[in-house]
């Protein structure tokens, strides 16, 4: 899970003959890895700021950005949370107005609440021209929506199946992903582009799954089951196909993506990086003896850097995890041979890097 020091000169000189095979200027391991402080994390944008939450002093979670070691509340009601921020720093997210959790969207301290008119919403999503996608509801079926901040209007997505459709995330080009439900036991992914939605299946006929991000190219992955109700298995949905990220986890989601294809998520309650058809447990790349175990990825921005969930001494924080061999995009070859040379180094340095399948979510 975690190598040990790479301080013994034999380590350091197999070091350098991996390092030269693959031929990369990629950041040294171990990757650097931050405690952000926060209590829940959804989004991270280009300038590595952070979307979440923070608990007050009453012990209730309030939304907030996380920038450069600050943090700034996002909203000033409790039970709240950011969900997703953009490059501008427009913040999305749920908060509490009375007994009812609405979708809200804040830019430069003005909240805008997205759910005038319904008893309930969420927003989760939002692109770079301050495109923001969600839910609404009146009674129990969500409704997907857009809002354009232009505009000030809010769009009913319309339903792709029977009567359930929750947005999750948009791209810069306004492609569409999230979840309808297509029977009465399960529903299907979704990508909506110029107004026509496309179903983009399960891993079996009788399956359910959720499109959880989408980047620039418009590749989505989420998670899919094969019967419903059955574990989840973390999914890319592409050119009409869908591929299992993780096979030999037991249990595995998909969380975020960036333009360059690298996935994030959680597998067997292990945070894990997926490029290039190589899955990587983000706990190998943990400095030694950190004291972190990485149960879940959330998002990564285009930079590489990932924010999520761990443990830290035993007890549950967030991280920012950046320096990492994704951070400088090697060849999918590259990374292959990078997992075998961290594998070389703890038989060398007498650390152990244990199974990339181990753990699932917190």
């Amino acid at each position: 899970m975690k190598l040990h020091s790479i301080a013994a000169s034999t380590t350091r000189r197999s070091l350098s003959i991996v390092l030269g095979a693959i031929a990369l200027a990629q950041p040294a391991l171990p990757a650097h890895i931050t405690d952000l402080g926060l209590y829940q994390v959804g989004g991270i944008n280009s300038q590595g700021q952070v979307a979440g939450s923070i608990l007050n002093n009453s012990g209730r979670p309030v939304a907030a950005v996380w920038s450069a070691g600050n943090v700034i509340a996002a909203v000033s009601t409790p039970d709240s949370q950011a969900k997703s921020i953009n490059a501008s720093g427009t913040v999305v997210g749920s908060y509490f107005v009375g007994s009812d959790e609405h979708a809200f969207v804040a830019t430069n301290g003005v909240v805008t609440d997205l759910s005038t008119g319904y008893s309930a919403g969420d927003a989760l999503g939002i692109n770079a021209s301050g495109m923001v996608v969600g839910w609404v509801s009146s009674n129990s079926n969500p409704i997907g929506f857009i809002y354009n901040p232009s505009t000030g209007i809010n769009t009913s997505l319309g339903l792709l199946g029977v009567d359930n459709l929750q947005a999750t995330a948009i791209n810069d080009s306004g492609q569409v992903t999230g979840y309808s439900t297509m029977t009465a036991t399960s529903g299907h992914a979704f990508l909506l582009e110029n107004g026509s939605f496309a179903d983009l299946g399960a891993l079996g006929a009788t399956g359910a799954s959720e499109g959880s991000a989408i980047n620039s190219s418009g590749q989505v992955v989420g998670w899919s089951s094969v019967t419903p109700g059955g574990k989840l298995h973390a999914v890319e949905f592409a050119n009409g196909s869908i591929t299992e990220l993780a096979p030999g986890a037991a249990e595995s989601a998909a969380d975020g993506i960036n333009d360059r294809g690298v996935v994030v998520g959680s597998m067997d309650s292990a945070a894990f990086a997926y490029y290039g058809g190589v899955v990587t447990d983000l706990n190998n790349l943990l400095p030694s003896n950190s004291g972190w175990e990485l149960s879940e990825a959330r998002a990564i921005n285009n930079a590489g850097q990932i924010v999520g969930y761990g443990r830290l001494n035993g007890e549950f924080h967030t991280f920012l995890l950046d320096e990492t061999p994704f951070s400088a995009t090697p060849e999918p070859s590259s990374l292959s041979m990078l997992g075998f040379g961290l594998a070389a180094l703890g038989a060398l340095g007498g650390s152990r890097v244990k199974s990339v399948f181990g753990r699932f979510r917190i």
